[in-house]
């Protein structure tokens, strides 16, 4: 009893001079969105193996502790072997939060110079700021096929930064 008596006044001071965190080294309520125009690269794999180049705007930015980001983009697949086949591209996709999650769509022209085929792509998978890794099916858009375009295909693409735009922040 008299232990006790004594570590009470000792365990009331600790507790009322302990401090938190302070509430100014993370602010939840402003936002830094950095924009940037990209070199894109990447892979799509099926059947067919076809690989991409082209340019992207790409906006990031962390919304709390979520990072997001968004890309709009114009590219061209391209698979080589015994027949060449050509396909421009542009589209846009989505990604972040706290899995990752990426979702986007794209419009594809496929050619082999003699027969061609519009495609509609929407993808899901993972992916955020210039990364991405999804799974997209090919709704085919015109009645010309191709034997070389695949239905369901997974894609890595990865943006490589060129030019930096300006920052924005936004406080909410």
């Amino acid at each position: 009893m008299k232990i006790s008596l004594h570590i009470l006044p000792i365990l009331t001071v600790l507790t009322l001079s302990a401090h938190s965190q302070e509430t100014d080294t993370f602010d939840l309520h402003k936002t830094v969105i950095k924009k940037s125009i990209q070199l894109v690269t990447g892979f799509t794999f099926g059947r067919s193996k076809y690989v991409e180049i082209g340019i992207a705007k790409n906006s990031y930015a962390i919304v709390g502790h979520h990072p997001s980001s968004n890309t709009i983009f114009a590219s061209t697949e391209m698979k080589f072997g015994q027949k060449f086949i050509i396909g421009p591209k542009i589209g846009c996709w989505a990604g972040g939060g706290v899995a990752g999650m990426a979702m986007g769509a794209s419009m594809i022209y496929y050619t082999d110079f003699d027969d061609g085929t519009l495609v509609f792509r929407p993808d899901i998978g993972f992916g955020f700021a210039h990364f991405k890794f999804v799974y997209g099916y090919n709704f085919r858009l015109t009645k010309n096929k191709l034997a070389e375009i695949d239905y369901s295909v997974g894609s890595i693409f990865i943006g490589i930064g060129i030019k930096k735009l300006k920052e924005k922040v936004v406080t909410w």
